[in-house]
């Protein structure tokens, strides 16, 4: 994606991350927004079908109580008692099973705070994969008018001002995976992770 704007390669990753098989994908000649139109936001595109299908797995037995889950995660409910009071308002019941089993699946994951005190419950929840949390924090509200064949507004009027909004948050992550991923080229072989 050289051909870029660095602007569109930082919106990209924020939406797709690193995964490969989705760079992969992009069509370096065409525009990030008509990518993502084709790609994700027709419901013919092949990410809109993965996205689309996501939650059917033989494990997860409530997808709903799930997709309502992530949605919470997605949409900003960081702590135990947003989700809790998310699902509870809903009446779904406990989210202790959900969460449980969508950290062990890797679709959410938990981080503490490094100045948390002993017995504080300052654990954070966000959702692991940044196309599974734009699916479901900004895409799923809007999946009538992607299936009536408004994808051009809804990336206009929806994902495009999002994804902007949501780019500074996002960029401690994109340095993390860099240095996950390329960080022995810069830093050398004795660099420890902290």
């Amino acid at each position: 994606l050289s051909e870029w704007k660095p602007t569109h390669r930082m919106l990209a990753w924020a939406l797709f991350g690193g995964a490969r098989g989705r760079i992969a994908r992009l069509d370096p000649g065409r525009s990030l927004r008509r990518n993502v139109e084709v790609l994700l936001l027709d419901p013919e595109g092949p990410l809109h079908r993965e996205m689309d299908g996501f939650l059917r797995r033989p494990s997860l037995t409530q997808p709903a109580r799930y997709a309502l889950a992530l949605g919470l995660v997605a949409r900003g409910a960081r702590d135990w008692s947003h989700i809790r009071r998310g699902l509870e308002s809903r009446g779904q019941g406990r989210p202790g099973p959900y969460v449980a089993k969508l950290r062990d699946l890797d679709i959410l994951r938990a981080s503490q705070s490094l100045d948390a005190g002993g017995g504080q419950r300052s654990t954070r929840y966000h959702v692991a994969d940044p196309l599974v949390r734009a699916w479901f924090a900004w895409l799923i509200p809007h999946r009538t008018r992607l299936l009536s064949g408004e994808f051009r507004d809804v990336w206009e009027s929806v994902l495009q001002p999002e994804l902007h909004r949501a780019l500074p948050g996002l960029l401690s992550r994109a340095m993390v995976e860099l240095l996950t991923h390329r960080g022995l080229e810069s830093v050398g072989p004795k660099a420890r992770v902290a």
